[in-house]
């Protein structure tokens, strides 16, 4: 048999065609599709955005869509804090002024309840000053300016859950020890 492998954003399908092959071949590429699929599922990301614009929530959605991450949304802090409860999230992206609840307040709450979850706050020019505070009073841990780059977005991103990831490995390191 020979096994052809597609990988799709979080779909793995293994296709076999009758042809002549080595029984090794067959579980080599099996093996290796496994691993490439474990290892991408381990990289998809939970990203919550939070706006009170709709247009920005389906840009941000757009961008990172791609990149496999799973993006949910919110509207409002309090929506976001609700869907916190009901999902496991690895990042929150926040605006910084919302009617009600603001951003900084916001990511101060998630950051008290979920220390896990990374925190960015997007802020207008107008409102750099209080996205710095935010930062110093420990609420966030990253801010971006809009209108944001969306290179510059995603290697935050990145970077931010890879401290996540590595924050995680030192929290099970420390259980281990003890």
């Amino acid at each position: 048999y020979l096994v052809v492998i597609y990988i799709y954003t979080h779909s793995l399908v293994v296709l076999f065609f009758n042809d002549t092959g080595s029984s090794e071949m067959y579980c080599v590429c099996l093996l290796v599709a496994l691993a490439i699929y474990a290892r991408g599922r381990e990289m998809n990301a939970t990203i919550l955005v939070v706006d009170d614009e709709k247009n920005v929530l389906s840009s941000l959605t757009r961008v990172l869509q791609p990149s496999g991450y799973r993006v949910l949304q919110a509207e409002s802090g309090q929506q976001a804090l609700n869907t916190l409860r009901d999902h496991e999230v690895d990042l929150v992206i926040s605006d910084m002024r919302m009617p009600g609840m603001d951003g900084a307040e916001l990511l101060q709450q998630i950051a008290a309840t979920y220390k896990h979850i990374r925190r960015i706050i997007l802020t207008g020019y107008g409102s750099v000053e209080r996205a710095i505070a935010a930062i110093n009073e420990g609420g966030v841990n990253r801010y971006l300016t809009k209108p944001w780059n969306n290179t510059e977005l995603r290697s935050i991103i990145e970077e931010e859950l890879a401290k996540a990831q590595k924050n995680r490995q030192l929290e099970q390191a420390f259980r281990e020890m003890q």
